[in-house]
């Protein structure tokens, strides 16, 4: 069994994957649409799973106010970017239930 930091890396890998990025455009301070929109992602993934925004933002050296705004951003983007939500249901299939 992976541990909480290797299976958070697959998922950036993934989302990562999705959009053409790396793990570390990901993880970086890079404020373009692809990346934020990836990390929101990948933040949704984590806050489903029971993370709380001020752990996701440690993991992202982000403040868990920035975290919130992702999530909040994210759920109001899906229904109206059909390449979000191709990309969001791409990482959930891929994700084989590990993270949703």
């Amino acid at each position: 069994m992976t541990g909480l930091k290797e299976q958070i890396d697959q998922l950036v890998r993934i989302a990562g994957d999705a959009y053409g990025l790396s793990p570390s455009q990901i993880r970086s301070r890079w404020r373009g649409h692809e990346v934020v929109m990836a990390r929101f992602m990948i933040w949704h993934f984590m806050h489903r799973r029971g993370m709380t925004s001020q752990a996701i933002g440690r993991e992202f050296d982000r403040h868990h106010t920035d975290v919130l705004y992702g999530l909040k951003r994210l759920k109001e983007r899906i229904p109206l970017d059909k390449q979000l939500r191709t990309a969001f249901e791409a990482v959930k299939e891929q994700t084989n239930g590990t993270w949703h």
